[in-house]
């Protein structure tokens, strides 16, 4: 589900930390740091809250399944009537 929802930040923000790592740059570092929580505190609210039913279910990383829904969602299938 984390990398699902958050992959993208993710690795940006590794790559900032790599690359502020090498350069020696604490700014970048820091900045890589904070990307990669941010993210991961954010899939994991979404998470969350998406399990108690109190968030959109659209709103937070509306690709990953709710739970108990029963299999993925399809929404470029056209409907059936």
């Amino acid at each position: 589900m984390l990398l699902r929802c958050a992959g993208p930040l993710i690795a940006v923000g590794a790559g900032l930390i790599v690359v502020g790592g090498v350069l020696r740059h604490a700014w970048l570092v820091t900045m890589g740091a904070m990307l990669v929580l941010m993210a991961t505190v954010h899939a994991m609210r979404c998470h969350v809250m998406r399990g108690r039913g109190a968030a959109d279910p659209d709103g937070c990383c509306s690709n990953v399944p709710l739970p108990g829904a029963g299999g993925d969602r399809d929404e470029d299938s056209p409907g059936t009537g």
